[in-house]
Parts: C-alpha cells; structure tokens; sequence
C-alpha cells in the first residue's frame, strides 16, 4: 500500500471525512474509492444527457463544414 499526499485539504475537509468514515466503519481510503466511483457514475450520466440521440450536421454538412474551417485555417496561416 502507497501513501498519498491531498494537496490542498483543509482540517475541516478532513475532519468531514474522517467523521463519514467512522460513521460507515471504514477507513479513509475506502471511502475515497467509493466517492471516486460514484462521481464516475454521475459524471457519466450527466454526459449522456448532454449527447445528442439524433446528429446535429449530416455527413454532406460535416464535410462541408469541414472543408471551409480548413480553407479558412489556410487562407489566415493557421496549422
């Protein structure tokens, strides 16, 4: 097992989840990996959300578009 330094974790921080993980009766680093693994879920869940079901462009309007973002990085010397 490593230890790891949290950069930027004040006492109160601390003192929260030390007391959540005495009430859950685990150690710290248990409860972290939960946290970590939620907040993936939620985060994976809120993308989903954002992603369209349906394309915003069709094939023929991406590459049109496309096509003018390139004219227009050449035409102004951008890579």
């Amino acid at each position: 097992m490593k230890v790891r330094t949290i950069k930027n974790v004040d006492d109160e921080t601390w003192k929260i989840f030390k007391q959540a993980a005495a009430k859950k009766n685990v150690k710290i680093g248990t409860l972290l990996r939960y946290v970590a693994k939620e907040l993936e879920k939620s985060e994976l869940k809120t993308l989903s959300s954002y992603i369209p079901k349906n394309p915003i462009l069709s094939e023929a309007e991406a590459r049109e578009l496309e096509q003018r973002v390139k004219e227009i990085r050449k035409e102004y010397g951008f890579r």
